[in-house]
């Protein structure tokens, strides 16, 4: 077989994927827990009192999701988006209110 690299060369790289790959899966868990958490503020928020306006103009998240957010549909979970330990914030009966 010709192959342009050495044998040290491709296990050095083949090593190199195996801590690329777990990096990538360590970044995704926080990428999801990071969601959680923005989706269990947004809900805080919106429940507390805080118009989509007004959290559009700081979050920079569009009205349409924001507004998937607050009617308990995540736009990247579908309808059992995951929540945060300790999140109380799953008490929808204030969800009609504004």
């Amino acid at each position: 077989m010709n192959s342009l690299l050495t044998e040290a060369e491709r296990e050095r790289l083949r090593q190199r994927l195996t801590e690329v790959i777990a990096e990538l899966a360590t970044l995704a868990k926080r990428a999801d827990e990071l969601y959680a958490e923005s989706y269990a503020i947004v809900r805080r928020l919106f429940l507390s009192g805080e118009s989509y306006g007004g959290i559009k103009k700081r979050s920079g998240i569009p009205r349409a999701t924001l507004q998937k957010i607050v009617q308990g549909r995540s736009p990247r979970y579908g309808p059992n988006p995951p929540a945060p330990v300790g999140d109380s914030s799953q008490d929808s009966t204030a969800l009609t209110q504004h």
